[in-house]
């Protein structure tokens, strides 16, 4: 099947892309756009013959920019992207009515690794001049990374909130003990520079080239979590230095920010012949990953896994536990039609 890669095609940025829910936005991206109308880009399969197509499909080609800090890492996820890729080209081959569209695809995928570390504004910075020099413009940026200072757990209040409380203890658990006043290199608070100034920083040095961007529609998506509290967040505390639940102040805090852009985007219309960008959020739910193994041991992380199931035994809509799974809301916001987001 022959493509044209003349055509605008998205040049997509992914932070935190070598493990957990990063790398999986970026599996089901490429598998996605493997097919000449994504799945996940449907509301329903009835929709595949909608008005309201994904304004990515066809894809001609693909730039996917793994944003990492870890070089071993990002090389490994790499590798296992392209597997992952291959599989699902063997699977749709097999299907009735393929029509070559994911081979030309594959010659046409580009997945690159520049280092990024966003607790070091030096990174932020070198990272966008890379970007800058390398790419003509930037069509989507998903801020995924994220850092939770966990050092132990209130096992009283654990057992307590368990019998108490189980629904809250598996989806937004209060007995997880952080780290409080931690600084970073930069002499910042260093989850509020982690999980809010990073990616913020991120954003405004990448904006030209979000605007840049030919097709007209760029987009930002945030990551935030089920674990976000207004409770947890003191406004005269901006770096986030102290407080019990400083992960859980960080995610409001980016929750109040993203709002903020998306007005500002919704009163001030682009230029002409600028792209347009959108903000927007969303979370995976509950997933498994490996964000509590500096404080959890084998068998209970084996429990923490069970527990997950069980809720989602009992009817919860907040438990996909798969990462993969977790990541179809984040590749949904980035394929879906802007008209019905």
């Amino acid at each position: 099947m022959a493509i044209n890669v003349a055509r605008p095609y998205p040049i997509i940025i992914v932070t935190g892309a070598n493990s957990g829910v990063g790398f999986a936005v970026c599996q089901r991206l490429i598998e996605q756009l493997a097919s000449p109308i994504p799945p996940d880009s449907l509301l329903k399969p009835s929709d595949e013959k909608s008005d309201l197509s994904c304004p990515l499909a066809p894809t001609q080609k693909l730039s996917l920019i793994l944003a990492c800090r870890n070089k071993g890492r990002a090389e490994k996820a790499q590798k296992l992207l392209w597997d992952a890729l291959d599989k699902r080209i063997r699977w749709l081959k097999s299907r009735a009515g393929y029509n070559g569209h994911a081979e030309a695809f594959r010659k046409n995928l580009t997945i690159d690794f520049i280092q990024l570390d966003l607790a070091s504004m030096d990174s932020v910075f070198s990272f966008t001049e890379e970007v800058e020099s390398r790419y003509p413009y930037v069509s989507h940026i998903v801020m995924n990374a994220g850092f939770l200072p966990i050092i132990g757990l209130d096992y009283i209040y654990a057992i307590k909130e368990i019998f108490l409380d189980p629904a809250r203890a598996v989806t937004q658990p209060r007995f997880m003990i952080q780290a409080e006043g931690l600084e970073s290199p930069d002499g910042l608070g260093m989850v509020f520079q982690s999980n809010v100034l990073g990616h913020f920083s991120l954003f405004r040095e990448l904006e030209g080239l979000l605007h840049k961007n030919p097709s007209g529609d760029s987009r930002v998506q945030w990551l935030s979590s089920l674990d976000c509290n207004a409770g947890d967040y003191d406004p005269a505390d901006i770096q986030i230095r102290r407080g019990t639940y400083p992960y859980e102040a960080s995610k409001f805090q980016e929750d109040l920010i993203v709002t903020a852009l998306a007005h500002q985007a919704a009163a001030n219309p682009p230029k002409e012949g600028e792209a347009h960008i959108q903000h927007s959020l969303s979370t995976p739910g509950i997933c498994h990953t490996a964000n509590t193994g500096p404080v959890l041991n084998f068998i209970l992380e084996l429990a923490k896994q069970a527990s997950f199931y069980l809720a989602r035994l009992f009817g919860s809509q907040n438990h996909p536990i798969d990462s993969y799974k977790g990541a179809v809301a984040v590749v949904y916001a980035i394929l879906a039609p802007l008209a019905i987001l």
